[in-house]
């Protein structure tokens, strides 16, 4: 057996990390990034520039995982350690898979009533995917059945169990299908070039009949080259590879209404949604007469990762981060932007209505220095960046906005020691201009 890593996880419209382990001539992919049904059609797809894609479930439940294996020898056949999960395990069920000899490297698999799910297929140490399947198990439902564990890291299971046996139709569903448009092109190419060669015989005293061929040709050198034919015209803004201000709102709320403002006498000083770091970091404060070892404990028992200290300041202080679960389809957006006027007329106007100031700063392109020549693309949108502090809850504030162009980078808030909450919000605009 022979075990590799792919590419480690880059931003998206680049690659899609997995972890690929050979056995023979047949590799299986791990850790594939699962979306849902619709949101990966061809050209999709093609702008995340992954390689290889499959598809689970029906109707609703449909999804597609995306992943880009490191190159292989010629005829090894690629399948997804998920989808087998999915057909020969199925159900509610969840199990931890070890993927090398020195348990370095695990895998969390799981369905949700016989169907994949987009936070299950997770790659890394065992404290990672305990941590993620602890994050699948507080936001799914298991149904009347409940959950089944069939695979737990105490037992030690190695991803070769699961694929032991399989008989030749889950062999097929699991099969990962490849990204190209090279096939097609090529058939095109060949077609327009035998058409030109037949034009040629036919009137080769005649120069249009000659000059149709050698258009043609260059057609299919044209043709031949679908890098440049995807190509768009104009970079995306940045807002198409940030999680749109629903998304972004859910996912800080489903996470901080789960944690524990208090813990064994530590209480919650101050919290912030991270939209880079994707989690909710929480900072805890000491209460007289407890202890580390007791608050790092119960954290560890909550969470299933330890919390981190400043032993500088006397273990006075503690925090905790805990990741967002994972994105759906609909988490990134590219629309229509309107003109800057109206945006930040639109959105100031919003402030004011529920009495919240605004500080807005506009983004200037960085200039040229005399004498050299700019590198930066013009651009037909720009930026301002903004924060808000308030002591409603976030969720209230935006309620009815237009988020269109809106996106936020951080959530944060204080806690008094009496329980009252204030808010700060931070993020950018985008307009045209």
């Amino acid at each position: 057996m022979i075990y590799r890593k792919s590419r480690k996880r880059l931003p998206q419209g680049e690659r899609t990390a997995g972890v690929l382990v050979l056995d023979g001539r047949t590799g299986w992919v791990a850790g594939m990034h699962w979306t849902q049904s619709g949101a990966t059609d061809l050209l999709t797809r093609l702008r995340l520039n992954d390689t290889h894609w499959v598809t689970s479930g029906k109707g609703t439940g449909k999804v597609t995982g995306l992943v880009s294996p490191e190159k292989t020898r010629r005829g090894v056949k690629l399948y997804s350690l998920a989808s087998v999960f999915q057909s020969a395990i199925g159900g509610s069920s969840h199990g931890l898979y070890r993927l090398d000899e020195d348990n370095n490297k695990w895998v969390f698999l799981a369905t949700v009533r016989d169907e994949l799910t987009v936070m299950a297929d997770v790659t890394g140490t065992l404290q990672e995917v305990c941590t993620a399947r602890n994050h699948f198990l507080t936001f799914n439902d298991p149904g009347e059945e409940g959950w089944s564990c069939v695979a737990d890291h105490q037992q030690n299971i190695s991803w070769k169990m699961l694929v032991e046996g399989l008989s030749a139709q889950t062999m097929a569903r699991a099969r990962l299908n490849e990204v190209s448009l090279r096939r097609p092109l090529t058939v095109i190419a060949i077609v327009a070039a035998l058409v030109a060669t037949g034009l040629w015989i036919q009137n080769e005293s005649s120069q249009a009949a000659r000059d149709a061929a050698i258009e043609a040709s260059r057609k299919v050198v044209n043709v031949i080259k679908p890098e440049e034919a995807v190509q768009p015209e104009k970079l995306p803004g940045p807002w198409v590879t940030r999680f749109t201000v629903p998304v972004f709102l859910k996912a800080c709320w489903a996470t901080r209404s789960e944690s524990r403002m208090s813990i064994v006498g530590w209480r919650v000083s101050v919290g912030e949604c991270d939209e880079q770091q994707q989690g909710l970091r929480l900072h805890y404060e000491a209460a007289q007469g407890s202890t580390i070892e007791n608050f790092d404990r119960r954290v560890v028992q909550l969470y299933g990762h330890p919390a981190t200290f400043d032993f500088v300041d006397g273990g006075k202080n503690g925090n905790v981060f805990i990741h967002f679960g994972l994105p759906d389809a609909n988490s990134l957006q590219d629309e229509p932007l309107r003109p800057a006027n109206e945006r930040l007329k639109s959105f100031i106007s919003h402030m004011q209505r529920k009495n919240v100031p605004v500080q807005l700063s506009e983004v200037k392109q960085p200039e040229a220095l005399p004498g050299t020549k700019s590198e930066q693309p013009k651009t037909d949108w720009q930026e301002y960046t903004f924060t808000l502090s308030t002591g409603l809850m976030p969720e209230l504030l935006l309620e009815g906005m237009d988020a269109r162009g809106v996106r936020l980078s951080s959530i944060s808030y204080t806690v008094s020691p009496q329980g009252l909450y204030n808010y700060t919000l931070r993020g950018s605009l985008y307009a045209k201009k």
